[in-house]
């Protein structure tokens, strides 16, 4: 099996900058609507810092020529607030080798 990676890049508010926290990626190639129930992964920024309004992070274990659904979800720690990203839609190619060196940001507004 073919294991392309995808690079997504959340922006997210300026009040997060400096903040520790992770951010939780869920994702489905599936036709669930209930958002528990897909698979999920959850990226620590080094030191577990939201140092920039900008982050990266490299979603593995994708399915080439497949299409996703994506929401992002910034899990701060020490503020109740949890900020989530609209449901966005990405469409694999059959190619293994996807991997966008200039992914679009996806920003999470508060």
């Amino acid at each position: 099996m073919n294991d392309p990676n995808l690079k997504r890049s959340p922006c997210l508010p300026q009040i997060y900058v400096n903040l520790k926290g992770r951010v939780e990626f869920r994702y489905t190639n599936g036709s669930s609507d209930d958002v528990s129930t897909w698979k999920a992964q959850i990226f620590a920024p080094p030191g577990d810092l939201y140092a920039t309004s900008k982050l990266e992070f490299e979603m593995s274990d994708l399915e080439p020529n497949s299409l996703y659904r994506i929401r992002i979800k910034l899990l701060p720690r020490d503020i109740a607030m949890q900020l989530t990203s609209e449901i966005l839609t990405v469409k694999l190619p059959a190619e293994p080798q996807l991997k966008l060196s200039d992914p679009s940001p996806i920003c999470i507004e508060c």
